[in-house]
């Protein structure tokens, strides 16, 4: 057996209220995140375009999307940028292109209510390893490894593909 590498389940040393504080959040926003490395195949399209339709259908909550990663191919980050001012949610999303240090990334989850992972291939990943460890709401698509780790609302939401309309509506069972 190989061990996966890293997790940051000890890292979590502060209050959401003092993370919150930290990142510049408001107590009351619903604060999504998806953490680690900015490629295609995480599918951060289909988050954006699901945070667009989930906003519009509930205009009353502050959500709020932090994308956090480096972005090594600066034309598909600039891609999504794009995307997000045409979907109007460019004021919904933070991005964070700059390292994290692993001594941050508790510090983060204990901010959120809930990570996505709306990928369309994995083999594993350290990233939905740590959410589900620190007990936050995942919503992940059952591809490579995922498919054996999530188990529909017990440990996270699995939807169907990485389609918007997929992880829009895992993102809605989070919320609700």
């Amino acid at each position: 057996l190989i061990a996966q590498g890293p997790v940051f389940y000890e890292q979590v040393d502060v209050t959401r209220a003092e993370a919150r504080k930290t990142l510049g959040l408001d107590e009351q926003d619903v604060v999504l995140l998806m953490m680690g490395l900015i490629r295609p195949y995480k599918g951060i399209e289909g988050a954006i375009e699901a945070l667009a339709r989930v906003a519009q259908e509930r205009p009353e909550t502050s959500l709020k999307l932090i994308i956090a990663g480096s972005a090594f191919d600066r034309q598909y980050f600039r891609e999504l940028q794009a995307l997000a001012e045409k979907l109007n949610v460019t004021p919904l999303i933070r991005w964070i292109t700059d390292y994290i240090p692993s001594h941050q990334v508790g510090m983060y989850h204990a901010a959120v209510d809930a990570v996505l992972f709306p990928y369309h291939n994995i083999s594993q990943s350290a990233a939905f390893l740590t959410a589900g460890g620190l007990g936050k709401c995942t919503v992940a698509p059952p591809v490579g490894g995922l498919g054996e780790l999530l188990i529909d609302g017990e440990n996270g939401v699995q939807i169907e593909s990485a389609d918007p309309a997929a992880v829009a509506e895992g993102l809605r069972r989070c919320l609700d």
